[in-house]
Parts: C-alpha cells; sequence; structure tokens
C-alpha cells in the first residue's frame, strides 16, 4: 500500500501579504492544499492519503474533502509544533488507518521485490510505503510519484532532487588574527631608549566564512516527496523525539541522522515550495503555463 502523508501545518509568517495561512490561499478558485492533494488523489499508485495541517483549519479541510471528492483522504489531524512534529503526527496517523504492512497473496508476493516482503508465521506481507509531502508544494507530477514508489520498492527510500544549476558554497564563522598596527611600548625594567615595536594583535570572528566549495556536478536541491517504507520513519521518528530531536529540518536529514542509506531520484525544476509572496507569483505562472501545455 502507497500512502501520502501531506503536511501542511506552518501559519505561513512569510507569507506577509496573505490573509490566511500560505497552504490555504487561493489558485484559480481552489487552494494550494487541495491542489496538492489532488496529485495524489488522482495517481493510480496511491491507495490513501493522511493531511497533517493547522488545528483550526481542520474542518476546512474536512469540507473541502467533500466538495472535491478527496475520497483516498483517509485522515486529517493536527499538526504539531515543528514541521518534523506536523511529519510524525501524520505518520502516526497513516500507521493507524492503514497499519505498517498489508497481507499480500501469492502472485503478489512473487511480483514484490525483497525489501517490500516480510514474513510472519509463514504468511508474506507487503510493508506499506509513505511519501512524505509539502502541502505547498502543488507542482509534483504523475512521474515522480511513480519514481518515489519504484524506488522505495527497490532501495528502501526516495529523496526527490534537482541538480544543481548554480555553485553550492558552504559557510561558517571563522576566528582570524587580526593585525590592528604597530605601537611603542616600554616593557618593565626598560629605559624609554630601550622601548621596542609591538604589534597589537586580536582574534576576531568573521561570519560567512567560505568554508568548502562542493562539486557542483555532485550537488542536488533537496525537495519533496521523501519517501521510505512506513515502519522504518516511523521508528526512526520515535526514536529521535525520545532524545529530544524535534526539530530536525526534513525526513531524509532525520533518516541520514541515524544510518539509513538514502537514494535519490530525479523531479522537475519547477517543483517549487511556496513560502515568500514571490514564491506564490511564481506558481501561479507555472501553473497557467503548464495547463496551456508550455512546460
Amino acid at each position: 500500500m502507497n500512502i501520502a502523508v501531506i503536511f501542511a501545518g506552518g501559519s505561513g509568517t512569510r507569507m506577509t501579504n496573505a490573509d490566511k495561512p500560505k497552504q490555504f490561499l487561493m489558485v484559480h478558485g481552489k487552494p494550494i492544499i487541495v491542489h496538492t492533494i489532488e496529485k495524489f488523489q488522482k495517481h493510480p499508485e496511491i491507495d490513501g492519503i493522511v493531511v497533517a495541517c493547522l488545528p483550526d483549519w481542520i474542518s476546512y479541510v474536512e469540507e473541502m474533502k467533500k466538495r472535491y471528492g478527496l475520497t483516498k483522504l483517509g485522515a486529517i489531524v493536527p499538526g504539531g509544533n515543528t514541521g518534523q512534529m506536523s511529519i510524525y503526527n501524520g505518520l502516526k496517523a497513516a500507521a493507524a488507518t492503514y497499519g505498517l504492512t498489508v497481507s499480500c497473496g501469492e502472485e503478489e508476493s512473487k511480483s514484490a521485490s525483497t525489501n517490500e516482503l516480510l514474513y510472519t508465521t509463514g504468511f508474506a506481507v507487503e510493508r506499506n510505503i509513505v511519501l512524505i509531502h509539502d502541502g505547498v508544494r502543488p507542482l509534483i507530477d504523475e512521474k515522480i510519484i511513480s519514481d518515489n514508489i519504484s524506488a522505495v520498492k527497490k532501495y528502501g527510500s526516495a529523496i526527490t532532487c534537482t541538480p544543481a544549476t548554480e555553485t553550492v558554497i558552504l559557510v561558517g564563522d571563522e576566528a582570524v588574527e587580526e593585525t590592528a598596527g604597530e605601537t611603542d611600548s616600554t616593557r618593565i625594567g626598560e629605559t624609554s631608549t630601550d622601548s621596542v615595536s609591538v604589534k597589537n594583535e586580536k582574534t576576531a570572528q568573521v561570519e560567512n566564512h567560505v568554508t568548502n566549495v562542493p562539486d557542483r556536478s555532485r550537488s542536488r536541491f533537496a525537495k519533496a516527496p521523501q519517501s521510505f517504507f512506513l515502519d522504518d520513519i516511523l521508528e526512526v521518528e520515535e526514536r529521535a523525539i525520545s532524545e529530544g530531536k524535534t526539530n530536525m529540518i526534513d525526513s531524509c536529514t532525520l533518516m541520514k541522522e541515524y544510518g539509513y542509506p538514502l537514494h535519490t531520484v530525479i523531479g522537475p525544476y519547477y517543483n517549487i515550495k511556496i513560502t515568500t509572496p514571490e514564491d506564490f507569483i511564481i506558481y501561479r505562472a507555472l501553473y497557467d503555463a503548464i495547463e496551456n501545455d508550455q512546460l
């Protein structure tokens, strides 16, 4: 079973001109979150959808489910205080609603990969796959969803990326010795005629110092979906939370932190995340271009 967990728990503080959270802004008469959900609703390989959103907006999403016929939307749950905790709430709901595994027959088990199957008392069960996606990333396409599912079956993970088209630099703070200049100084026990020239040196902290320039041909921008076997990611989330780690930047960072190998799949450059007013303008332009078959 393939499940989409869509997290939309942010309040959109960077969308300064909006009077509502960014995931609920309207584009062509439909909220962004609905545009996103529909990509998974219409995909033939997606069996279920879970949305984690702001508690005050749950009833609104329930209304959208009815209005737009989002029949695969099986659970709508409150988001958390961080993106990671919103994802965790969604993962828990996915496990509660759909389970971690599903039983499969003899023919299904023959066609499944080794990674997909577990055997319990002689019966084969198939591990459920979860695609974790931003509610404000509505420009995914059918191919990238299919590629994520295929990669998890084969490799155990799928991190949607785009190749870097510009040079990436890593920055940090660095302590450097600064020389302020030379002053005459008379040391204890010396006469003024014995004075020597002493350099005034001090340590300064230089911010945004370039620490590394990775090879651009090997650099990628991580996007979404980020996909895993549901039991794997849920186990890691619970371990991290028990250790006080509740604000990891994304799921691939979390899984890498706990030693899981990660596999990438290449997605479209227009798979943008709508975070700022400028992103919203770009999204509307891209949406129109795609609808008019210009992309």
